[in-house]
């Protein structure tokens, strides 16, 4: 994180980093800050839980917005949101106001996140996302 002076990010810069611990097998990890990158139709195989935070600009904080075509509708996730895409979902992604979005991910496993499901709730089979925005500050900040 050397390239950020005094915690602001730089206005125009993006920036990502993806990467992998040996302690979590079967999940990927992503820091990005996106203005102007555009990510066309595309898909993952695993889950993607991508947490948005608030973003700061020179003169003032701005909420960071990332907009997703998602089942046919734009979906819009600010600061303190969720977006959540279930593996093998057409998406795209791109900034929702002029500043961009930061975002933190986490990219489990269809396998990894079946067996959480069957270690700690009922569920058997494939578990998925029924909402693709979640407004839930708190799971935000576990993500980040």
């Amino acid at each position: 994180m050397g390239r950020w002076g005094m915690g602001v990010w730089r206005v125009r810069k993006e920036l990502a980093r993806h990467w992998q611990y040996a302690e979590l097998p079967g999940v990927d990890l992503l820091r990005a800050r996106y203005v102007r990158k555009e990510f066309v139709r595309h898909t993952h195989e695993n889950f993607a839980i991508a947490a948005i935070a608030a973003i700061a600009a020179i003169a003032a904080i701005a909420d960071g917005v990332e907009v997703f075509h998602h089942r046919g509708v734009d979906q819009y996730a600010g600061a303190g949101a969720l977006a959540l895409v279930n593996p093998d979902t057409p998406h795209t992604g791109r900034a929702g106001v002029p500043e961009g979005w930061r975002y933190g991910a986490v990219y489990p496993s269809p396998e990894v996140v079946a067996e959480i499901a069957a270690e700690t709730t009922f569920i058997r089979g494939t578990a998925g996302f029924v909402s693709p925005v979640l407004d839930d500050p708190y799971a935000v900040g576990l993500v980040h």
